[in-house]
């Protein structure tokens, strides 16, 4: 399956079966963008303070999103083997970690209104 470029894909199962670490958070997500790949990641009872880091709290939801380089800017993810790869990039690092109550409120802030795809294999 092709992924459309700018739109973000629901790949919590794939993701989940491909790596354990995966298995602690409630939604992950994969966008093709122009010069990167973006993973988004949603976890329920933590928060992100400015000065103590992660801190959990059964009442916050985290979204994450880690950015991968592309090896040249029209790498897309057109196979399934493709989209493991670059879940094997996935350092669970992050470029950015946003607090907020819930999984549906994390998940608008990323698809930004656009809609969110189901990766289907």
């Amino acid at each position: 399956m092709k992924l459309e470029f700018a739109k973000y894909y629901d790949i919590t199962n794939v993701a989940k079966e491909h790596n354990k670490e995966y298995e602690q958070y409630d939604k992950i997500f994969v966008c093709v963008d122009t010069n990167t790949f973006w993973i988004g990641r949603i976890q329920k009872g933590w928060r992100n303070d400015d000065v103590e880091g992660y801190v959990e709290d059964e009442n916050s939801v985290i979204l994450e999103r880690n950015n991968i380089e592309k090896a040249y800017k029209g790498e897309s993810i057109d196979s399934h083997k493709e989209l493991l790869a670059v879940l094997d990039q996935d350092d669970f690092g992050n470029w950015d970690v946003e607090n907020t109550d819930s999984v549906e409120e994390a998940t608008e802030m990323l698809d930004g209104g656009f809609g969110i795809l189901v990766y289907e294999k």
